[in-house]
Order: structure tokens, then C-alpha cells, then sequence
């Protein structure tokens, strides 16, 4: 199945694998009984035999191109009006070592994420483990549904910038991320593998992003609505919108749950809402 991976990826689509439930959907005699497009029963027992379990290396929420591009749009104007305080414009100036708007707004990309995940946001639900391949039945229940995603506000780190997502009950029955961990200081993050290098020849040309995003109809809208408090289940829940060069996504995840550990220490007013640290 690795082609089709490799097509729809270069063409921007999100693929969903949809396999029946029936108890029967690998017995070849039954299937043979019931094709309707006279199969022969030999191709059917040769493509059972085939058959390979796909392993996801992760479960999450995706957004498509175009709510990806409006909230990496939202980030950046957020982004704008904390830099206009002159305190936090300051700080970013001091970590950063960038002393303008546009070097400043540069500071995060989404270059070290990998390639499917430039375009297209997510938030992860849970990791799976080499080895892991049992799905909760609400996994299975959830899979290949739209979801509302609640983002409560954005996080800005020396090396990270992401956006807070709470939650719904139902979500947070699939979420098993731990909302515990702690950075170890000191000890350097796993760098990333450096990618083999393919011929171009190979590569075949790409959809657009601007194609991909008028194909997908947006989503992301703002409210004025005040949350409720964030259940202490989730509170890693995120979406990384960049990093610093150098620094891993999952990164994110680990200043948010720093952030929220500690007590801001000063909070300032700014169009739109509120600056906290």
C-alpha cells in the first residue's frame, strides 16, 4: 500500500483506511460466496495472503490545509501584537537574538517537522509504542470522525510556539498522552535522523497549497465565549504552529506542561486579550 501512501501524499490528500468489522472479512470461502463482481477465488486468496496491517505511528485530531493555513495565519497576528509590548518585545529580542519585526517573526518554522506535517496541523492523541496494536474500542468508535477542536489560548517559548487545546469529554476518552512528564535539564533531545536524500526523478510534482486549500472547506472560527476550567486530563493537549531551529515538535508539548505548572508572574493587557509569564 506504500504507493498510494506515497501518491496521496504528494498530492495533499489525508488518506482514511476504512476495513470492514464482519467476522468473515478474511475467510476466503465466505468472501468468494459473497464478491458480487466475479472475483476469482484464487486472486481472493492470494490478495488475503497479502494483506498487510497498517501500524499508525501516532493517533490525533488533523486539520485540513485550509484551517491549517488560517491558524498559522491567527498565530502570527497573535504573534504581532505581543511583539507591540514593548516588555515581551524585549524578552523575544534577549532569547531570540533577533532585534527586528521580520527576523523576529522568522524565529519559529515548521521546517523541522516532517514533510506531511508542514501543511496540515494536528493534535496528537497518543503515541503508539512499537509493539502496540491493540485500539481502544473508543479509537475504533472515533476513527475517521470530525471533531470540534477548542483552542483556549497560544504558548510562546524561547524554543517553541503552540496552541493550548482543551479537550471535550468524548475527546479526552481517546486522549493518553502524560500530562506528568518532566524535562530532564541537561540531557540533550534526540536529534532527528537526517532525511535520505531521493532523486528528483522520483519525486513527481505536487498540488499546489493553494489548490489543496481552496479544495477544503474552513472551519477555524474565533468566539468571545469565556472556557470553563481545563480538566487536569489533557493539559498537553496542543498544536504546534513552529519551533526554534534546532528544536523537535514534540517540544511543544513539554513547555506547555512547564507553563502551566508555573504561576505567571505579571499580566498585561493587549487588543484581543491577555499576556501572561
Amino acid at each position: 500500500m506504500a504507493p498510494y501512501f506515497r501518491t496521496a501524499s504528494q498530492h495533499r490528500y489525508t488518506i482514511i483506511i476504512v476495513e470492514p468489522r464482519t467476522p468473515w472479512k478474511f475467510n476466503v470461502d465466505e468472501l468468494v460466496l459473497k464478491n458480487t463482481h466475479s472475483v476469482d477465488g484464487a486472486v481472493i486468496k492470494a490478495r488475503a495472503k497479502d494483506w498487510q496491517e497498517v501500524q499508525p505511528n501516532y493517533y490525533g485530531w488533523f486539520l485540513n490545509p485550509a484551517d491549517t493555513s488560517l491558524l498559522l495565519e491567527f498565530g502570527d497576528s497573535w504573534l504581532e501584537k505581543c511583539l507591540s509590548n514593548k516588555e515581551f518585545f524585549e524578552d523575544f529580542s534577549k532569547y531570540s537574538n533577533r532585534y527586528n519585526l521580520r527576523s523576529m517573526h522568522n524565529f519559529y518554522s515548521r521546517e523541522g517537522m516532517s514533510r506531511s506535517s508542514w501543511d496540515k496541523c494536528h493534535c496528537t492523541a497518543r503515541f503508539v509504542k512499537k509493539g502496540d496494536t491493540v485500539e481502544s474500542s473508543e479509537e475504533v468508535d472515533m476513527l475517521g470522525l470530525a471533531s470540534n477542536l477548542h483552542i483556549t489560548g497560544l504558548v510562546i517559548t524561547p524554543r517553541t510556539f503552540g496552541a493550548r487545546v482543551q479537550l471535550t469529554p468524548r475527546q479526552l476518552s481517546v486522549y493518553s498522552q502524560n500530562d506528568n512528564e518532566l524535562e530532564l535539564i541537561g540531557v540533550s533531545p534526540k536529534p532527528r535522523s537526517p532525511a535520505r536524500p531521493r532523486a528528483q526523478a522520483d519525486t513527481p510534482s505536487c498540488a499546489s497549497l493553494s489548490d489543496a486549500i481552496s479544495a477544503c472547506r474552513p472551519s477555524l472560527a474565533v468566539d468571545n465565549l469565556k472556557h470553563l476550567q481545563a480538566p487536569a486530563l489533557g493539559r498537553r493537549a496542543h498544536i504546534t504552529l513552529g519551533c526554534a531551529e534546532g528544536v523537535r515538535p514534540v517540544q511543544t508539548g513539554l513547555d506547555q506542561l512547564q507553563v502551566l505548572r508555573e504561576q505567571p508572574v505579571t499580566t498585561i493587557d493587549i487588543p484581543g486579550g491577555t499576556l501572561a509569564g
